[in-house]
């Protein structure tokens, strides 16, 4: 009877530690989305530092090549760098949406993996309730 009792209480510790490890797992997964997000971000700033750098590079060549052409940024040069600086800012905006977008998405993916791993330890514990249910009535007797 001791033997029958030993099995059971094994089969409930295997349930019990398969079920935790399943919500561990969703958990690490969330907590690597995180950390990616993270970096994401971290890094995100830092293209978006690097290319407002290049426009403020390309605005100030453009500037001085016309003050050296003896342009003083009236009329059609001054249309051509406004129209420049609008295109950049434009280009500009379509990177920090894409950059944001892709964050997002792995914000969520987290948060997907950490629902996943609760639903597969409920389902894990659901096939085994009937094992379970058995082992708990040996354990009892």
């Amino acid at each position: 009877m001791s033997f029958l009792v030993a099995a059971a209480v094994a089969v409930v510790a295997g349930q019990a530690v398969s079920t935790y490890a399943t919500i561990q797992a969703g958990t690490e997964a969330e907590k690597a989305a995180r950390v990616r997000a993270r970096e994401l971000k971290l890094q995100n700033k830092m293209d978006e530092a690097d290319r407002r750098a290049e426009v403020n590079r390309l605005l100030a060549r453009n500037i001085n090549s016309q003050a050296a052409g003896g342009i003083l940024g009236e009329g059609t040069p001054a249309s051509v760098s406004l129209t420049t600086a609008e295109d950049l800012s434009t280009s500009e905006a379509g990177a920090s949406l894409t950059a944001r977008l892709q964050i997002a998405q792995v914000e969520r993916q987290g948060a997907q993996a950490k629902k996943q791993g609760y639903l597969n330890a409920t389902s894990s514990l659901l096939k085994a309730a009937p094992e379970l249910a058995s082992a708990a009535k040996t354990i009892s007797a």
